[in-house]
């Protein structure tokens, strides 16, 4: 899925794409982030992250997710719940936020709560829609509540600044 330098990742014919309001498509921010384009592979923590970093750096970043946006997600975990129907690409472990969307919703590290990278995430959090209590709190914990609101949020900035989301990209 990364393209050799100078190429351009084409995603599958029938791949779900969210864009930008206002986006004209082709040959749009040519140039942004030093005509860089990265792939990011995964919509979990890491890959929102990493998704974020780079579009605000002018990197042009396409975002693929194997699973669906949370949304569709709390449908599809709904349907398994409450009918037993799972659908394999979006459940508890795949789709928008990660696999730690429909768990406990706590936040943990192992590299210093009072770090600096800790604090800018928890930042970004609380930007997004996370109670300000967690740049607080010594085990702060988000909730799935929350965490639907936050993700939304992520993903409205991702759009703003440029990037494509391809779902059920796999």
């Amino acid at each position: 899925l990364v393209p050799a330098a100078g190429e351009r990742a084409s995603p599958p014919p029938d791949a779900p794409r969210a864009r930008a309001e206002g986006d004209g498509g082709e040959g749009e921010g040519e140039g942004v982030g030093g005509g860089r384009h990265v792939v990011v592979i995964g919509a979990g923590p890491c890959g929102l992250f990493a998704a974020l970093t780079l579009a605000r750096a002018g990197v042009r970043v396409t975002l693929c997710e194997r699973g669906k946006p949370v949304e569709q997600r709390g449908r599809s975990i709904g349907a398994l719940i409450k009918r037993r129907v799972l659908d394999p690409e979006s459940n508890f472990c795949y789709g928008e936020g990660g696999a730690g969307t429909w768990s406990d919703g706590k936040l943990t590290t192992r590299i210093g709560r009072n770090s600096a990278a800790v604090r800018t995430v928890l930042e970004t959090l609380v930007t997004f829609g996370a109670p300000e209590r967690i740049l607080l709190d010594g085990k702060p914990h988000l909730g799935t509540d929350n965490l639907v609101r936050l993700l939304k949020g992520f993903r409205a900035e991702l759009l703003r600044l440029g990037a494509d989301i391809l779902w059920d990209a796999r």
